[in-house]
């Protein structure tokens, strides 16, 4: 089979995902897009997830191991540097990106080299896979401004997406540097920040990832403590970028919103196996 178009790198890092890897590598190892690299990167699992990577016979799969655990940035550091294609798309080890996600992505790219990056609507399924909402915040396929975009989730949230979500160009890293390994909860959303003020964002309001809420996944066992610490880490290298020229106003109100929304998720997920289980007894 011929390979067309620009290669991308399908970016899957993981950690004692056992549970779920296999149905991660199955989706990117389904897409319509042809020319793709799957990077499985293993941060020194403690469970089965070499063994079921290596059982997986597919010759676009590259597996590395770390020799140590690199922390969670640290890793997906380690996918952008193994990485051979021109664009990057990450695959948490515990979601899902349909057939069609590479395949409509590219075509974005292609048609206005000035995009950056392509997010778009996502599935939110429990551990079941059951359906629980769409999240969509454009009914339509939009191109929009990077600038304005990331100016906008000072005081809305982190509204890229989560990185099963996000497909970007490679080459946009020489500028930005690699995700920070002294965040954790907002690392990703600081990088999409620093890219988005490269070019244009475009939004497909087709839902092309499945994001798994669970418990257990990495940034639900995070303390409320440790993400408003990152939450201010972030805020304070926000008014050191001299392009978005946030004033003290402003980080005091993006500091107050991110509060309040780290709250909410907080009570959210201790209360989502209760609310899983409501669900399921009423419908």
């Amino acid at each position: 089979m011929i390979k067309t178009g620009n290669k991308v790198s399908i970016c899957i890092p993981v950690y004692n995902g056992e549970k779920t890897i296999k149905r991660a590598i199955l989706s990117a190892a389904a897409q319509s897009y042809e020319n793709i690299e799957i990077l499985v990167i293993d941060n020194q699992s403690q469970d089965r997830t070499k063994e079921i990577v290596e059982s997986i016979n597919d010759s676009r799969i590259v597996f590395f191991q770390n020799e140590k655990n690199l922390g969670m940035a640290g890793n997906w550091n380690r996918c952008l540097e193994e990485a051979t294609g021109d664009y990057i798309h990450f695959l948490c080890a515990d979601d899902v990106i349909k057939p069609d996600c590479i395949r409509k992505k590219m075509s974005v790219m292609k048609r206005f080299p000035e995009v950056v990056m392509v997010t778009g609507s996502t599935d939110l399924v429990d551990e079941n896979d059951e359906l629980i909402m769409q999240r969509k915040r454009y009914a339509k396929n939009v191109l929009l401004d990077g600038h304005k975009y990331a100016k906008r989730s000072f005081r809305m949230g982190n509204i890229f997406g989560e990185p099963s979500n996000i497909l970007f160009r490679k080459d946009c890293i020489k500028e930005t540097g690699m995700f920070s390994t002294d965040l954790h909860y907002t690392t990703d959303w600081e990088l999409w920040i620093k890219i988005a003020d490269l070019g244009k964002i475009a939004y497909l309001k087709d839902s092309l990832t499945e994001y798994r809420l669970s418990p257990d996944n990495a940034t639900s066992t995070l303390k409320l403590k440790k993400i408003m610490e990152d939450d201010e880490k972030l805020i304070q290298r926000i008014r050191k970028m001299e392009q978005y020229d946030m004033s003290r106003e402003e980080g005091l109100f993006m500091k107050m919103m991110l509060a309040a929304k780290d709250v909410c998720r907080m009570m959210f997920m201790r209360f989502f196996p209760v609310l899983v289980r409501i669900r399921k007894e009423l419908f």
